[in-house]
């Protein structure tokens, strides 16, 4: 009841695709999250720089340059931010670092865009006064430390209730990948409670990581995938759920916000199970009473018609206790 006061019925009536996909959702043992435009926005927002030897300007040019061949999510908002032109052919030996940053030679010199992790495996030294918690890139010129960008992302408000709800209902296993480095990942998985993290995720990675996790389950377990990806093709999962526009390999669609009615999906496919099962164990014992009636002789042909009708009208009234869409798409803020 707490979960349809709160959910939201067009997951269900409208979102998911076709039947099968329901019967599925409700035989979930796991399901595997991407973090992008799925728990966070899509693009990071660059909030501020930190420079001890550069003006603001400098630092932020410098760090526009070693990201600008990127396609890495942070790279954007860093290259947006500078205000100037980038005159490619001064940037070579650009290198991407998935999850980690980047790295380019300008005029000659090494400039190196990353994590602390990245920093730390390079062996450039940053100073204890210069280190930061939360979603920060550190800039190293020639292998000396330079400064830093703060970024932040917006948090799905109920990714945290999504993953506790699963668990609640039926102890489904969550899974999260992510294209960050490991210090970001660690922190948001433990903010939302997940299972099981993969950091620094490419497109490779996520597939392989499906597939396992598929392999990993039982025949009558199923796996459900939640991206905001275009991809051409169905992938391992046996639930390819979708956030945003149409996507034509999905089975199932919702919006940023929708992933909070995705628990009520679960039950909604328990309820529709139970009530089937209900409906035919009822219609087969009344259809062996017509049967025994009619061959004993014991009921005229009225009769048995009114009761086969009778019948009917209580498998319909059965399935109408199936909570409507009105019923379920209240405001999730409610």
């Amino acid at each position: 009841d707490r979960l349809r006061s709160r959910g939201l019925g067009d997951v269900y009536k409208r979102q998911i695709k076709n039947t099968v996909s329901l019967e599925n959702t409700g035989d979930l043992a796991s399901v595997i999250y991407d973090k992008a435009d799925v728990f966070t926005d899509g693009t990071p927002k660059l909030v501020s720089v930190n420079s001890p030897i550069l003006d603001n300007e400098s630092f932020l040019q410098l760090a526009a340059y070693t990201a600008y061949s990127s396609e890495q999510r942070f790279a954007a908002p860093i290259v947006s931010a500078y205000s100037g032109d980038i005159i490619t052919s001064y940037i070579s030996d650009f290198k991407d670092i998935p999850g980690c940053g980047m790295e380019i030679s300008l005029h000659g010199r090494s400039v190196l865009l990353g994590t602390g992790e990245l920093f730390d495996a390079k062996g450039i030294s940053i100073p204890d006064t210069e280190r930061k918690s939360g979603y920060i890139l550190y800039l190293a010129i020639g292998g000396r430390y330079a400064g830093s960008l703060t970024l932040k992302e917006k948090l799905n408000p109920y990714a945290e209730s999504v993953i506790s709800d699963f668990a609640a209902l039926g102890g489904i296993k969550s899974v999260l990948l992510t294209e960050d480095g490991r210090d970001v990942s660690e922190r948001l998985a433990k903010a939302l409670n997940v299972d099981e993290l993969h950091y620094e995720c490419g497109f490779t990675e996520k597939a392989d990581i499906i597939q396992k996790c598929k392999d990993q389950l039982a025949l009558d377990e199923k796996l459900m995938y939640i991206s905001a990806e275009n991809l051409e093709y169905h992938t391992a999962a046996d639930i390819d759920a979708k956030v945003g526009t149409e996507f034509e390999n999905a089975d199932m669609l919702m919006s940023n916000i929708g992933i909070f009615g995705l628990p009520v999906a679960y039950t909604a496919s328990h309820m529709a199970k139970r009530l089937s099962a209900e409906n035919l164990a009822f219609t087969a014992v009344i259809k062996l009473v017509l049967v025994v009636l009619a061959l004993t002789g014991c009921a005229t042909l009225w009769f048995i018609v009114l009761l086969d009708f009778a019948a009917s009208v209580f498998g319909v009234l059965n399935v109408v206790r199936m909570p409507s869409a009105d019923t379920l798409s209240e405001d999730p803020e409610d």
